[in-house]
């Protein structure tokens, strides 16, 4: 799909359901392959802010830089806007 010119999005569904060394080993690949982006998929719309924010800052430290990282929520527990409020507050267009 990159050869042809179209912009690649990984959504791993379930994040939160990955163990770290499971996270890390997908962020190993997506880092060769180079999509123009991964989203944390909150796919049951049941993880909490502090959740969020955890697996955020564990892509993001391994995360090669021109790789955009994103958050695909769901809202089945009411929790999709304050988790997406709590990563906005977290000011990573700095970087």
């Amino acid at each position: 799909m990159k050869q042809l010119g179209w912009d690649v999005i990984a959504n791993p569904m379930t994040t939160n359901a990955y163990s770290l060394v499971e996270l890390k080993s997908l962020i190993e690949k997506i880092n060769e392959i180079e999509p123009f982006a991964i989203t944390i998929v909150d796919t049951l719309g049941n993880m909490y802010e502090q959740q969020v924010i955890d697996i955020f800052e564990f892509i993001h430290a391994r995360l090669k830089k021109d790789i955009a990282l994103g958050f695909h929520s769901h809202n089945s527990m009411q929790l999709s806007f304050s988790n997406t409020k709590a990563l906005l507050k977290m000011n990573f267009l700095k970087d």
